[in-house]
C-alpha cells in the first residue's frame, strides 16, 4: 500500500498537499542554507554550489545550433572552487561517447597574433642561438680536422722518407751479396781444389820449391781478408736495412691512424655542416602557429600543446588579479609549470589557470587541499571525500597535474612514455585514460561541474589579453625621428 504522502514510482499524478507543503519547507530550508553558506564562504547573495562546489555562471545563453555564450563568472581573487577532481585510482566517470562539446568561449584573436608574432621573434632567436651553437661546432670541428690533416702529411712524409731509406739499404745488402759472391768465385778459380792445395804442402814438406803454391797461398789471404770484411761489411747492411724496414711499417702505421682521426674528424665535420643548413632550412611557422591552431577550433584549444606565454607572464597574471598563500612562491611555481608542461606537451598556461581556478588564485580560501598539499588541481579531492593527494614539493604538485592532464588526453600514455617518473599514480592505470582531448571536454569528468570548461577558457582569455596589455606597457617607446 502506497503511504498517502508518496507518490508512486513512476507516477505523474499530482502529490497530496501534505507532500507539497514538506516540499515547500525544504526548498525554504535549502535556500536559507545556501544563502548563509555563501555569506560566510564570501561568495555573492544567490550563488548556489553545484555537487562540485562551483559556483554557477552569471548569466549563460544557449540555444539549438548556437555556441555563443555570455561568460561565465571566474571565481575572485580570495574563492577557491573545489570541484570532484579527477581520482586517479580509477573511480572518475569516463563521458558518454560522442564529439566533445563546442567551446562556447571565443578567445581574443588580437591578444593571440600579438603573442604569436612574439613567439615567431622568440622562435627564429632560439633557432638563431641554436644556428650561432652549430656554427662554432662547425668551426672547432674542422680545425681540429686542419690539424688532423697536418699531421697525416707530415706522417705521410716520414713514410716515403722510411721507404726511400729501406729500398737504398736494400740494394746496398743486395751489392754487399753480389761482391761476396763474386770473391769466393774468384778464390775458387785462383787457389784451385783442396786437392791441389794438399799436394802442394806435400812437396814443400819433401824440401822442394813450388813458387806456385806460395802465390796461390798469399793470393787466398788477400780473399780471405777481402770476404771476412765483405761479410763485416753485408752483416751492417742486413742490420741497417732490418732498422729501416721496422721504421717504416712503424711510419705505415702511423699513417693509418692519423687517416682514420682525418676520416673521423671529417664525418663529424659532415655531419655539423648538414644538422647546420637544417636548422637554417628548418621553416618557422609551423613550430609555432600549430601551436594556436586548436585555439580557434569549434570545441577549444587541445590539452596537449605549448604554452603560448612564459612563466613570468603566468606569475604576473596571479600576482596581478589574486593573493596568493604566503607560503606559495608564485614566481617559482610558474617555473615549474611551464618545464613539466613541455616536457610533456601539455599547454602549461592553460594547466595554470586550471589551478587558478582551482585554488581561488592560489589562496586555497575553503578548498579541501591545504597550501602545504602542493596540490594545485584538486586531485583526489571529491565530493565524498575529505582530503585531496599530498605531494612533497611544489615541483611534484605541478608534475602530478601535468601528467594527469596528459593522461587524460593521451590514450597511449603509460608510465614508460612519461617524459619523468609519474609523481602519482601511473596513467596505465588511471580508467579515464585518453577520455578528453580538449579542455571543454574536461567538464563532467574532471569535475562535476558542466561549465568547468567554460571557466578555465574564460580565465585563460583573460590571461591572454592581461599578457598583452602587461608586454606592451613594459616595452620601451618607439624612437622619436630626429627632425631633418
Amino acid at each position: 500500500m502506497t503511504p498517502p504522502d508518496r507518490t508512486p514510482t513512476g507516477s505523474t499524478g499530482p502529490r497530496p498537499r501534505c507532500a507539497a507543503l514538506r516540499g515547500v519547507r525544504v526548498v525554504v530550508g535549502a535556500t536559507v542554507v545556501a544563502l548563509l553558506a555563501a555569506a560566510v564562504a564570501g561568495q555573492p547573495a544567490g550563488a548556489q554550489t553545484d555537487p562540485a562546489g562551483d559556483p554557477p555562471p552569471s548569466s549563460t545563453t544557449t540555444s539549438p545550433g548556437s555556441t555563443s555564450t555570455t561568460a561565465p563568472d571566474v571565481p575572485g581573487p580570495n574563492t577557491s572552487t573545489p570541484t570532484t577532481a579527477p581520482n586517479p585510482s580509477g573511480t572518475a566517470r569516463r563521458p558518454s561517447a560522442g564529439p566533445p562539446p563546442p567551446s562556447p568561449v571565443r578567445l581574443d584573436p588580437f591578444s593571440i597574433d600579438q603573442l604569436l608574432a612574439e613567439a615567431r621573434v622568440r622562435a627564429q632567436q632560439a633557432r638563431d642561438a641554436e644556428v650561432a651553437v652549430v656554427v662554432a661546432r662547425v668551426a672547432e670541428a674542422q680545425a681540429s680536422l686542419d690539424v688532423a690533416t697536418t699531421d697525416l702529411a707530415a706522417a705521410e712524409a716520414l713514410e716515403r722518407t722510411a721507404a726511400g731509406i729501406t729500398v737504398e739499404r736494400d740494394r746496398s745488402a743486395v751489392s754487399y751479396r753480389r761482391q761476396l759472391g763474386a770473391l769466393a768465385a774468384d778464390a775458387y778459380m785462383r787457389v784451385g781444389t783442396d786437392r791441389d792445395d794438399l799436394l802442394s804442402r806435400l812437396r814443400v814438406g819433401t824440401g822442394g820449391q813450388d813458387p806456385g803454391y806460395v802465390e796461390a797461398q798469399q793470393t787466398r789471404v788477400y780473399a780471405d781478408h777481402a770476404v771476412a770484411a765483405t761479410r763485416a761489411d753485408l752483416a751492417d747492411a742486413e742490420r741497417s736495412l732490418a732498422d729501416a724496414t721496422a721504421a717504416e711499417r712503424a711510419a705505415e702505421a702511423t699513417v693509418e691512424e692519423r687517416r682514420r682521426v682525418v676520416d673521423s674528424r671529417s664525418t663529424v665535420v659532415a655531419d655539423l655542416r648538414a644538422a647546420e643548413a637544417e636548422l637554417r632550412a628548418r621553416p618557422l611557422d609551423p613550430e609555432v602557429e600549430a601551436n594556436v591552431v586548436s585555439l580557434f577550433d569549434a570545441t577549444g584549444p587541445t590539452i596537449l600543446g605549448t604554452s603560448l606565454v612564459t612563466a613570468e607572464d603566468l606569475a604576473a597574471f596571479a600576482r596581478a588579479n589574486g593573493r596568493a598563500h604566503p607560503s606559495v612562491d608564485v614566481e617559482a611555481l610558474a617555473v615549474h609549470f611551464i618545464d613539466e608542461g613541455a616536457a610533456e606537451g601539455v599547454r602549461a598556461d592553460l594547466a595554470w589557470v586550471q589551478s587558478l581556478l582551482e585554488t581561488g588564485w592560489f589562496s586555497f580560501t575553503g578548498s579541501m587541499v591545504e597550501p602545504g598539499d602542493h596540490n594545485y588541481a584538486g586531485i583526489g579531492a571529491c565530493d565524498s571525500c575529505t582530503r585531496g593527494y599530498i605531494f612533497a614539493t611544489p615541483q611534484l604538485g605541478a608534475r602530478a597535474q601535468i601528467q594527469l592532464l596528459r593522461t587524460y588526453a593521451d590514450a597511449t600514455a603509460t608510465a614508460a612514455t612519461l617524459a619523468r617518473p609519474p609523481a602519482s599514480r601511473a596513467p596505465e592505470k588511471v580508467y579515464v585514460r585518453g577520455c578528453c582531448a580538449t579542455w571543454m571536454s574536461l567538464a563532467g569528468v574532471w569535475a562535476t561541474n558542466r561549465q568547468y570548461g567554460i571557466k578555465i577558457l574564460t580565465l585563460y582569455d583573460q590571461l591572454l589579453r592581461s599578457t598583452v596589455e602587461r608586454r606592451q606597457q613594459a616595452a620601451p617607446p618607439d624612437p622619436v625621428p630626429a627632425a631633418p
